[in-house]
């Protein structure tokens, strides 16, 4: 479900909502904070949605993508609106709000455990049915496997569903990854799906490495991948180069894996590196091969040196050119 334009929700701020710096999202949030400790939960709420669409340009994002690409332009400041006005709607109980503010939330920022828990609080109090509660803080404890508050509501979860720890193994643990792989399956084939990105990656992730129970299949993984990837999921980024990698197709692997180190993805920036310090050390083999044969009188090898040192003095130039 993609988040509704807050516009549709609520009304404009008013005069008596006193003198706050308008032009500033971080100053809003932070007067909406206050008014939050002070209970004035509709106060809150309207501070954080002139934050919000500030930022968003009162026109939110229909995707994954979108919500991730504007918190990192905001450094931050959107993922904890987002999650900030949940709390507000959900104290007024206005559920649905509330519900669509969480998923915009771990939208923009997956690994952001307090979203996850937003969401659980939001499908909560809107007596969700079960199983959507459990998905939820599935997908949660894949993108923080530290946090405890998900573990221990992951445990009450199964609680509540009558499955005890001992029950979570073997046909149980199967069944249950079954059906949370067949929905991720439906999201992942389904464009208009708010999470479609996130759960084509997820998919493409499972069918690369055979795992959860999926057989493993390097063309769909790739299919899958690759939507996961043009729609911003950066773990789908990431994997989708190390695939091509395995494929032998490292030029192309590459640019993904700067997609993904870009969002702040240490692996992808881990293997950048590894790739650079490895075609260094075949462009130092070729150019000292290249010496040798021009050493020996060889004309092409000569006008192949002069091209190559070249090059390397106008990629010298241009990284001199980016520094600040």
């Amino acid at each position: 479900m993609s988040p509704a334009s807050p516009a549709s929700v609520i009304s404009p701020i008013a005069r008596e909502h006193g003198q706050v710096d308008a032009h500033n999202p971080s100053v809003l949030k932070e007067a909406g904070n206050d008014a939050m400790r002070a209970r004035d939960w509709k106060r809150g709420m309207h501070m954080f949605t002139v934050a919000i669409d500030m930022i968003t340009d009162s026109s939110p994002p229909s995707d994954a993508a979108g919500w991730f690409a504007l918190d990192v332009k905001s450094k931050g400041v959107l993922h904890v609106l987002c999650s900030n006005r949940s709390l507000a709607h959900l104290n007024l109980g206005d559920t649905s709000a509330a519900t669509q503010d969480a998923e915009a939330c771990c939208q923009a920022r997956p690994g952001f455990a307090k979203g996850h828990q937003r969401l659980l609080a939001a499908l909560t109090a809107a007596d969700a049915p079960l199983e959507e509660r459990r998905e939820a803080c599935a997908r949660g404890r894949r993108a923080c496997p530290t946090s405890a508050e998900l573990s221990d509501a992951q445990a009450a979860l199964d609680a509540e569903a009558g499955v005890g720890p001992e029950e979570v193994t073997g046909a149980a643990e199967a069944a249950a990854l079954a059906a949370q792989l067949a929905s991720t399956r439906l999201i992942a084939d389904d464009p208009s799906h708010g999470q479609h990105a996130i759960a084509a990656g997820d998919l493409g992730s499972a069918l690369a490495l055979g795992a959860y129970g999926e057989v493993k299949d390097l063309v769909e993984a790739e299919r899958y991948l690759r939507i996961g990837a043009e729609g911003g999921d950066v773990g789908a980024q990431r994997n989708l180069g190390m695939l091509l990698l395995q494929s032998e197709r490292a030029a192309e692997a590459a640019t993904y894996l700067r997609l993904a180190h870009g969002q702040g993805d240490e692996e992808a920036g881990a293997t950048l590196d590894a790739l650079r310090r490895e075609a260094d050390g075949l462009r130092e083999q070729a150019i000292f091969k290249l010496r040798a044969l021009a050493t020996n009188g060889d004309a092409r090898a000569r006008a192949m040196l002069e091209q190559l040192e070249a090059e390397g003095k106008a990629e010298g130039k241009a990284e001199q050119g980016t520094l600040c």
